[in-house]
């Protein structure tokens, strides 16, 4: 592991190859990175597959005309409180045709797919997994026709300092 600066791998010239695929496809990509959050301790190979795994789900999900939305921030305290383990969270948003309410509890399980034959069922089983390594966390909200929205919480890396 290592401390990982996320907007660094978001702005990196594989997810900048991958970006502009989307967007030969018509597919519309923002990026709104908090250039204040701290590294993320993380495998950097194990939390580039989440992301790509991620943006691929999303992809697969929208036709053309498509809004792709990466947000990054560091997760908020509850007010007027300190966060005692803070972490960062990534937020991939997309405008596609959502997951239907009753599947929304089983995404995250191995073989379990809404894609029929276009899917193995692993990605999101595996990206969880990898994320639960880390000592994070992941949520998804869906709307059928609306989109869906993933979240990512990891943990900041240590402070060498400290």
């Amino acid at each position: 592991m290592e401390a990982l600066d996320i907007n660094q791998l978001l702005n990196s010239r594989l997810f900048s190859i991958f970006f502009t695929q989307l967007k030969l496809k018509g597919i519309k990509v923002a990026l709104t990175l908090d250039k204040t959050i701290p590294p993320i301790w993380a495998y950097k190979t194990k939390i580039t597959q989440v992301l790509i795994n991620l943006i691929r789900n999303a992809e697969n999900a929208m036709g053309e005309d498509g809004k792709l939305e990466i947000v990054t921030r560091l997760e908020k305290a509850q007010a007027g409180t300190q966060p005692d383990d803070p972490h960062i969270e990534i937020e991939i948003s997309d405008n596609g045709s959502g997951i239907p309410a009753d599947k929304l509890p089983h995404i995250f399980k191995p073989f379990f797919t809404t894609k029929g034959a276009m899917g193995s069922g692993l990605g999101l089983f595996i990206s969880y997994n990898i994320i639960q390594e880390h000592q994070g966390g992941i949520e998804v909200q869906s709307e059928v026709g609306r989109g869906s929205n993933f979240t990512i919480k990891l943990p900041v890396a240590p402070n060498p300092n400290a």
